[in-house]
Parts: C-alpha cells; structure tokens; sequence
C-alpha cells in the first residue's frame, strides 16, 4: 500500500512526461537507462513496484527506437 496514492501517480505522470523526454532534458542511452532504473527502484521503495523486468524491457525498448 501506497501512503499517499494520488500524490505517487502525480508524481509519476510528471517524471514520465518530464524528466525522459530527450526534448526537454537530453540524455544519452546510458544516461537515460540509469533514469528509467532509478524511477523504478524509487518507485518500488515506495510500495509501488510498477516496472517489473517486462515492464523495464519495454521501456528501454521503446527509449532506444526514438
């Protein structure tokens, strides 16, 4: 159980829509698999384990094809 639920998927959408879009903040493919990696283990620390390895996979997938 998430504490604050709304707050999370809020929080969520923004670093999503945000913080891996390469036209607001560029990032290599290194740079932007360490941010994917870092959002999913805050994102479990948290309670909400929402990239698990399918979900990781694609995302890298999708973050390499742009």
């Amino acid at each position: 159980n998430v504490e604050n639920p709304k707050e999370v998927a809020e929080l969520l959408v923004l670093l999503v829509n945000m913080w891996f879009n390469p036209s607001l903040f560029p990032a290599s493919e290194d740079e932007q698999l360490k941010k994917i990696n870092l959002v999913a283990g805050v994102f479990t620390n948290i309670g909400l384990p929402i990239f698990d390895e399918e979900m990781l996979n694609i995302t890298v997938k999708y973050f390499k094809s742009l």
